[in-house]
């Protein structure tokens, strides 16, 4: 179950499907297979698919004088675009991000097939709004407690909005590791938190429930590999002073880290961490069924 949206354009331009399948693939998050541009960001955790079909998946002699009408003056591209539902909000909100720059860098035009069967302007708040309703509306028939995560949507778009920035912040901060954020949840807990595996390397770390740090240290002339996690807010307490603080996350200068690292292990309390609990980016809604 998809929700589909097919590309057109106005007989009188000279756009082509290869074309588009080049603009995409400039994107290097696109992957070709086949006839189709598998969207994967590891970042995110967002997936969708173009589908570069040979046609579309109505004949000609199916339409009505309504539907002839509607299509004249267009031309179809012979792409799909394929997102699934039972989704997070950011697979929507990425997905059109992208679809949104698509046609307005090539004055394209969407048919719905979900909607009118007519040609129209790419309209983000519509199209991520339609595809919403379907999906909220999937997510409580098909909800299954074994396999689907709640999140509240204000934290699920924090959190998106930073991963979905990371390279961004990686150009930005050169030469240090960017943190990403993830949603774990303990063993001994039932409600889920945000965390972001940290090492001596994370200049740029983002606001989260706990960070965790992989580290190793010496046991009995032998070095041992442990995972260990601290509150947010007791790191950033520990630090005071030494970082830039931003809407999303914290900038640790390079001759201030160092120092950072030194105080944090001899003055914090550690718990261990299993990160088999690390919930995938699929598993998880935002509407309760």
């Amino acid at each position: 179950m998809s929700y589909d949206l097919a590309l057109y354009k106005k007989i009188s331009s000279n756009v082509s499907s290869l074309e588009i399948k080049d603009y995409l693939l400039e994107n290097p998050n696109f992957e070709e297979e086949e006839s189709q541009l598998l969207y994967s960001n590891p970042s995110t955790g967002v997936y969708f698919i173009a589908d570069f079909t040979e046609e579309m998946d109505f004949e000609e002699e199916d339409l009505d004088d309504e539907d002839r009408e509607n299509l004249k003056g267009y031309e179809s591209l012979n792409i799909q675009i394929i997102l699934n539902f039972i989704r997070a909000e950011c697979f929507g909100l990425e997905c059109f991000t992208i679809l949104k720059e698509l046609t307005e860098n090539f004055d394209l035009y969407i048919l719905d097939f979900q909607g009118d069967f007519k040609p129209i302007r790419f309209n983000f708040d519509a199209q991520f709004n339609a595809w919403l309703k379907v999906n909220n509306h999937s997510i409580k028939s098909y909800f299954d407690e074994s396999g689907h995560v709640f999140i509240e949507p204000n934290t699920a778009k924090r959190v998106w909005e930073y991963n979905y920035n990371k390279r961004k912040l990686e150009k930005k901060y050169e030469d240090v590791h960017v943190a990403q954020i993830v949603y774990v949840k303990f063993e001994d807990k039932a409600t889920v938190n945000t965390i972001a595996i940290v090492g001596i390397d994370s200049a740029v770390i983002p606001k989260v429930d706990f960070l965790v740090f992989p580290f190793t240290k010496k046991k009995l002339f032998k070095k041992v590999d442990e995972t260990r996690i601290v509150k947010f807010e007791d790191f950033s307490n520990s630090i005071k002073n030494d970082y830039q603080d931003f809407d999303n996350y914290i900038y640790i200068p390079d001759d201030k880290l160092d120092n950072v690292m030194d105080t944090l292990y001899f003055e914090t309390k550690y718990q261990l961490l299993d990160t088999n609990n690390i919930i995938p980016y699929d598993s998880i809604v935002n509407v309760k069924p």
